[in-house]
């Protein structure tokens, strides 16, 4: 974003004015020192056009809920990205244990065995045990 000369100015006025309004207001509700000054710097520049408009009068009340609002949508964001992380974080472990245990319970020589017990001709003296085979594969809890 260009500013020219006016704008910069503006925007100057606008900060040395009320940082420290936006800043406390702003620290307040995200309790981080770097989230709040960069949420400063995001509300000055948001006022800028409302400030550039010469038919509009800005209020510290309209400022105040500007820099208010700005820094709930910041902890609302916090907030999703938190949730979607635990989300993908107990996807991955319960995956994982998941994968652990059906290590631990299955005997893959075993496995093999009766794996070859399925494609063996039907006339061999294993073909009564080829219908419970899936059932003995699955490892019991």
């Amino acid at each position: 974003m260009r500013l020219d000369k006016n704008e910069k100015s503006v925007l100057s006025d606008i900060f040395s004015s009320y940082e420290q309004l936006i800043y406390k207001t702003v620290y307040r509700i995200l309790g981080s020192k770097e989230d709040a000054e960069d949420i400063t710097i995001d509300t000055c520049v948001k006022l800028l056009p409302y400030f550039l408009d010469e038919k509009r009068e800005v209020n510290i009340g309209f400022i105040y809920v500007t820099a208010r609002n700005i820094a709930l949508n910041k902890v609302k964001r916090r907030k999703i990205e938190s949730r979607l992380l635990d989300e993908h974080f107990s996807r991955i472990n319960y995956y994982k244990n998941f994968k652990d245990e059906f290590e631990n319970k299955v005997d893959y020589a075993e496995l093999r065995e009766k794996m070859l017990l399925v494609s063996a001709p039907t006339g061999s003296p294993s073909a009564g045990r080829k219908a419970n085979w899936k059932r003995s594969i699955l490892p019991c809890s």
